[in-house]
């Protein structure tokens, strides 16, 4: 639960900061700010996935077998 608050954290950040320099540095306007900044978010949730992803596949061996077991999750047993 730490680190989804400490993502959370970052993304927000991330997304505060480049809304400041869109809006104070470059001059943008509002509406493009705050466009730009949800552009980031997004950009930076990402690559959260996908640092996420990786590392489970990395710790479960190389991959989930899980699926191709042949076996039917939705067949009762």
């Amino acid at each position: 639960m730490r680190s989804l608050g400490v993502t959370l954290l970052i993304v927000v950040a991330g997304a505060a900061g480049w809304f400041f320099l869109a809006r104070l540095v470059m001059d943008e306007g509002v509406g493009d700010a705050v466009n730009e900044s949800v552009g980031v978010a997004f950009g930076l949730l990402i690559v959260v996935s996908v640092v996420g992803a990786i590392r489970k596949a990395r710790s479960a061996g190389g991959g989930d077998d899980s699926a191709d077991s042949g076996d039917d999750p939705e067949k009762p047993s």
